[in-house]
């Protein structure tokens, strides 16, 4: 057989396996979809709540500070994450496009985290039950409404969803072993509740290394 003649039998194997992918992932594009339309609904039923002001205002002025110099309240004494990672995040997407860009923001963390909810359950449990954990997580309220609010709930779920996929990564590579820390320090410094989960994430790398 020439060569032209097996490169006409590799294009229909290569075009299955495109469509065969493609609709693998139509439910999760689908699941996505769905929930990015439920928390953009919610987008304009106010304006910022105290949280979120509290959080973008003292991002602004910690930016502030640093440029200018100057005291501030000492918001590290009493916010619930450390006010150098969200808020100043928060503060630079304000400036740039308000607290709208700031919620859509919030509600990209929240997608990935779905995705990452994704990866991980079917790595560990198989396709139709990492699609249905997803439809579970999207249908949810409390998923809805974080997509829609500009604090840093959205973005320590994503770090914390991150380092669980980690964790059934690492028999692939020490980097994602490596991982682990990082993401979960990053995650503790983002909203310290986080520390609460950790134990979890050590617990699922353990079980994915002795399996």
């Amino acid at each position: 057989m020439c060569s032209s003649d097996l490169a006409r039998h590799r294009r229909p194997d290569a075009t299955r396996r495109i469509r065969a992918r493609a609709l693998a992932l139509a439910p999760v594009a689908g699941v996505l979809l769905l929930q990015a339309v439920l928390s953009i609904r919610l987008l304009h039923v106010s304006g910022a709540s105290g949280d979120e002001s509290l959080y973008i205002y003292s991002g602004h002025q910690l930016i502030h500070e640093l440029w200018h110099g100057g005291g501030s309240p000492y918001y590290e004494t009493y916010f619930s994450g450390a006010p150098v990672i969200y808020p100043v995040l928060a503060a630079m997407l304000d400036h740039v496009g308000g607290l709208p860009l700031v919620r859509l923001v919030s509600g990209g963390f929240m997608l990935a985290a779905t995705g990452l909810l994704f990866a991980t359950a079917r790595r560990l449990f198989g396709y139709w039950p990492a699609v249905t954990a997803i439809g579970l997580f999207a249908s949810l309220g409390i998923t809805q409404g974080l997509g829609a609010y500009a604090t840093f709930d959205a973005m320590a779920l994503m770090l914390m969803a991150f380092a669980a996929y980690c964790a059934v990564r690492a028999p692939d590579g020490s980097r994602w072993l490596l991982f682990i820390p990082a993401v979960l320090l990053t995650a503790n410094a983002t909203k310290y509740a986080c520390v609460l989960f950790d134990p979890v994430v050590i617990m699922l790398a353990a079980l994915a290394l002795r399996s």
